[in-house]
């Protein structure tokens, strides 16, 4: 009896030392890079011969993630960074030992991935919860979105920012651009940020990555490289977008055409940065009709409503906030906040961005419009979310989400939260400046 007492407290005492062993054991503090500023933009023509390249950062030894992680590639990359005050400057030497082999074709945006493709992702603030995601693919074809902790990406959020590419003898190189007005960035003269590189090499199903990827480490931002930029330019984001829209329709009656309808649609979208990372958006009777009209769905023998991806441009923009701790990888929880059920709204105001450098929040109210409800004609929707970082990719945060119906209501209250233990954050080697 008294032996089994012993091996019970011998139990309980090894997997308490494993449970807070990974909070001592730490490792070595990360490399900070420092991004040299350009005094001469590069032309965006995909053609690496100009000297800011000669005198930008550099990143090389990319290692394989898949299908297997931490091996040498079989074909090189390089990857370039600098900055001026108003915008970001990318590029990538891809080689290839069989250049007729790359694949890539002119297509629409965000349809790439049949591609071989480059790509990196951007975590402005630091904080390793999510990060602006630019792909390319040899031709400069564009793709983009932003992408979360585990390295999914939500393609639908679009920016502005431009790209080429080419294919020559060596494989390929991409040059891109992406304007400060495009992301979102702490509004300090000096700013820690965070990138990752990644390549996909289509054919031989290989990707890679820079700073090399290890799934023992966990997280995904958290591996990646930190890099030290200053003295970037804010400039205050402030768009007006009024739209008119006619329509007329009329009906065959007694053998003529009669017009039965004659209607007029003023609307106004507006959009303005309260902070370099805090932007507010209003809209007043949203046109919308002509977003998706045509999209395909199958609704036969279902046991739930059909749900559309979101491709308004109003519910775009921090629509990756919606994502909440238990809609993670292979969890249960599919959906919390679905802002299609907002059909026509009247009006609508939203706010996303950082308060501080580790809290986020993202708020949505927006009066519904449907004259054909016998119940409320205008229905009242009101999402709240708030994040806070903690050390890594993990978080803690809440959700209250409501919509008021007449007199009734639909409330929905939580809190949620992310925590990863032992995670590590591995040292990276120095950087060097290239030499052509």
């Amino acid at each position: 009896m008294t032996s089994g007492l012993k091996m019970k407290s011998g139990a309980v005492f090894l997997l308490f030392f494993l449970g807070i062993l990974p909070f001592f054991v730490r490792g070595a503090a990360p490399e900070i890079r420092t991004v040299p500023q350009t005094a001469s933009a590069p032309v965006i023509d995909g053609i690496l011969d100009e000297d800011v390249w000669a005198s930008a950062l550099k990143f090389e030894g990319f290692l394989t993630f898949k299908p297997d992680f931490g091996k040498q590639p079989s074909q090189n990359t390089i990857a370039y960074m600098t900055y001026d005050a108003e915008n970001l400057y990318f590029a990538v030497r891809c080689f290839d030992t069989e250049p007729d082999k790359i694949k890539a074709a002119v297509s629409k945006r965000d349809d790439i991935f049949q591609d071989d493709v480059f790509g990196l992702v951007l975590d402005t603030f630091n904080d390793m919860q999510s990060g602006f995601g630019f792909l390319m693919n040899p031709l400069g074809i564009q793709g983009d979105g932003m992408m979360d902790m585990n390295g999914s990406l939500e393609a639908s959020h679009d920016m502005i920012w431009y790209s080429k590419g080419r294919i020559d003898e060596l494989g390929f190189s991409v040059e891109c651009r992406i304007p400060l007005q495009s992301i979102r960035f702490p509004n300090k003269e000096v700013i820690t940020m965070r990138v990752l590189f990644f390549r996909f090499l289509i054919r031989q199903s290989e990707q890679a990555s820079f700073p090399p990827l290890n799934p023992d480490e966990g997280s995904i931002m958290g591996q990646s490289q930190a890099v030290l930029v200053s003295g970037l330019k804010y400039k205050r984001v402030v768009e007006l977008l009024p739209a008119v829209t006619h329509s007329t329709k009329s009906e065959a009656g007694n053998g003529e055409l009669q017009r039965v309808e004659n209607r007029t649609d003023i609307s106004l979208t507006g959009k303005v940065g309260l902070t370099s990372d805090l932007t507010m958006d209003a809209t007043y009777n949203p046109d919308f009709s002509q977003v998706e009209a045509d999209a395909g769905q199958v609704d036969v023998n279902l046991r739930y409503e059909l749900f559309f991806p979101e491709k308004r441009p109003f519910f775009q923009e921090g629509s990756d906030l919606w994502r909440f701790g238990g809609a993670y990888e292979d969890a249960p929880l599919a959906m919390v906040v679905h802002t299609r059920k907002i059909i026509d709204p009247v009006y609508g105001f939203k706010l996303t961005g950082k308060v501080s450098p580790k809290d986020t929040i993202a708020a949505v109210y927006a009066r519904d419009n449907l004259p054909d409800d016998t119940v409320d004609e205008h229905p009242a929707f009101t999402i709240v979310r708030y994040k806070h970082a903690l050390k890594g990719d993990s978080f803690v945060g809440g959700f209250y989400t409501a919509r008021d119906y007449g007199r009734g209501y639909n409330r929905v209250a939580g809190a949620d939260g992310r925590w990863r233990r032992g995670i590590r954050i591995s040292p990276r080697t120095s950087a060097s400046i290239p030499v052509f």
